[in-house]
């Protein structure tokens, strides 16, 4: 009993070496918007990444045409999403650099000094009432003499601290968490891209 050729994509791309039919299938004759100017750009490293992982996958439709039809259809699907991807990282590649590399430490300066103070009031009286029989009684002063003295003092106490804070841009110890975190956060968009696709094959590999 014969069984069908279920091609894979290995062979799609031999065969058209030597038969003209055959080119019209395959990434690289996939539709691309002309506003998605950054795939458009990219295409033939894409198809490079797509013959690359598919290579030796069997395609999961049965005819040719049929296929290419739904591998146009998951073009349109995810081709705005990955256009925008590779604006944003080429438009903010300089600050993603920026940001591995910047780092703030921070230095605390201080000295104690006296300072503060208090202020006391201080005054007296003197009263002097005399008898008629003292002889202040010729005086011009009779009956009484009377003095008063005011005055303030200022006393200097305590202390006062002083703190400067100094901030420095460095990459010490900073740098290689920022690192770190870039690595983890980045994403290869061609291969995010590439991966759409999978469904597009069998999930048969012979080994």
């Amino acid at each position: 009993m014969e069984q069908m050729w279920q091609p894979q994509l290995i062979e799609i791309i031999q065969m058209r070496e030597t038969d003209p039919y055959y080119g019209h299938f395959g990434f690289d004759q996939l539709v691309i918007p002309e506003n998605c100017t950054h795939v458009r750009e990219r295409m033939e490293q894409l198809t490079m990444r797509f013959n690359e992982r598919y290579a030796f996958r069997m395609l999961n439709y049965g005819t040719l045409e049929k296929w290419q039809i739904r591998l146009q259809n998951k073009m349109d699907e995810v081709v705005d999403k990955y256009d925008r991807a590779y604006a944003l990282y080429a438009e903010h590649a300089e600050g993603i650099m920026d940001d591995i590399k910047t780092g703030v430490k921070r230095t605390v300066d201080g000295q104690n000094q006296a300072s503060g103070s208090d202020t006391n009031t201080r005054g007296s009286v003197t009263r002097n009432i005399d008898t008629p029989d003292s002889k202040v009684n010729a005086s011009d002063d009779y009956a009484d003499s009377y003095s008063k003295n005011d005055g303030t003092s200022t006393t200097q106490y305590g202390r006062k601290d002083v703190n400067k804070v100094t901030e420095v841009t460095e990459a010490t110890g900073i740098l290689l968490e920022n690192i770190n975190k870039t690595i983890n956060a980045y994403r290869d968009i061609d291969t995010e891209f590439i991966k759409e696709f999978e469904n597009n094959f069998l999930n048969v590999f012979w080994y």
